[in-house]
């Protein structure tokens, strides 16, 4: 809803955050160009692999990537 405050968490160091208190919180992903690569990463261990991350998370997940061509985007086939 416009208007509304946000907190925020960036990654910091080798390590996404988890929203470990409520695990129903959804994840925004923000990308620009190579800025894909950690979410690449990040989203294969939440949503293919079997991980502690994965078992636990209940929330939904969006990632909003931007490039200024198409032909720019990386791991296209991917999120085909």
């Amino acid at each position: 809803k416009p208007g509304t405050e946000l907190a925020l968490t960036g990654p910091a160091g080798k390590v996404m955050l988890m929203p470990e208190e409520k695990p129903e919180t959804p994840i925004i992903m923000l990308a620009t160009g190579t800025g894909i690569a950690p979410y690449r990463g990040f989203l294969r261990r939440l949503f293919v692999e079997n991980t502690e991350a994965a078992e636990k998370f209940k929330g939904l997940a969006w990632l909003f990537l931007g490039v200024a061509n198409s032909d720019a985007l990386l791991y296209d086939e991917d999120w085909k």
